[in-house]
């Protein structure tokens, strides 16, 4: 028996074309980032979902961005497409996003009506936590405010219990100036951010990686390749005894919106079944 496998690849291959249908130009992209790539994409992009607007006791909104904030506002709570309200630049594939990657937090324009597929964009913005089913609302900020340290102390302030997974204990953070933050920011380091009352909070959003990425896309990648390679070492294994005298072919694919391993041959009677491989909730949650 003869098995040709390469699950890796095949994902490989499935993330590029849903990045292409999305509208991305993968021309100049070297295929060993792609998995990266597509994190970053996933990572920004908001999904159409009703939530409820949970607004910070330091939320102010000036009279004349009411109106922007309204709109804004309202297609948060008729579960619209937030998207629009993201920065241009998110259509480019290789765009990093400090505040998301360091903090977990998105920044949205105030424009009070679309521009293309966008709204109109420009100072100021929001700043927002997005969960499944609530819309943080942090504050309002100018365009470049990324480095305030002052967003996590709202965030402690208002919402502890949405960051408490990345308390740390037993470490010493730091309080930084917003341009000691910029600094560290733009050489690659993870900052320990020190509220004002001593807790101590990791990256929120992740943190960067050596390659200038998200850190979690780094582990995504390389969580989802062995887990792959395991799971091609299971059928290697169940099928190291068989009789088969033709070539058998295992693939990746995706087939009613769940990951599948698909085998076939030139042999129409031929049939297996690979017993305890769940291979869209394993690679989903890696």
């Amino acid at each position: 028996m003869k098995l040709g496998i390469d699950l890796f690849q095949d994902w490989k291959d499935i993330l590029k074309e849903c990045l292409e249908k999305s509208g991305y130009n993968l021309s100049n992209i070297e295929e060993k980032d792609i998995p990266i790539l597509y994190y970053n994409v996933k990572n920004r992009t908001i999904e159409e979902k009703h939530r409820a607007v949970n607004v910070s006791k330091e939320f102010k909104c000036p009279r004349e961005l009411k109106k922007g904030w309204q709109f804004l506002k309202g297609h948060i709570e008729s579960g619209q497409h937030l998207n629009a309200h993201l920065s241009r630049r998110t259509k480019k594939l290789n765009k990093k996003d400090t505040l998301l990657d360091n903090w977990g937090v998105h920044h949205f324009h105030l424009g009070e009506k679309m521009d293309g597929e966008f709204v109109k964009q420009g100072n100021p913005l929001v700043f927002a936590v997005v969960r499944e089913h609530v819309f943080y609302a942090i504050g309002i900020f100018k365009h470049g405010d990324w480095a305030k340290q002052e967003i996590v102390e709202i965030i402690h302030n208002n919402w502890p219990y949405i960051i408490k997974d990345y308390k740390t204990e037993g470490v010493d953070g730091d309080s930084y100036s917003e341009q000691e933050i910029r600094n560290l920011n733009e050489n690659g380091s993870n900052i320990l951010i020190k509220a004002k009352d001593g807790i101590v909070y990791a990256p929120m959003g992740g943190g960067r990686s050596f390659s200038g990425y998200n850190a979690k896309a780094t582990c995504f990648q390389i969580g989802t390749e062995r887990l792959l390679s395991d799971i091609e070492n299971q059928i290697k294994e169940q099928l190291k005894n068989s009789e088969y005298d033709f070539k058998i072919k295992a693939k990746l694919s995706i087939l009613n919106d769940r990951y599948t391993v698909a085998f076939s041959s030139h042999d129409p009677d031929f049939n297996i079944s690979i017993p305890n491989l769940d291979i869209h909730e394993n690679i989903m949650s890696v």
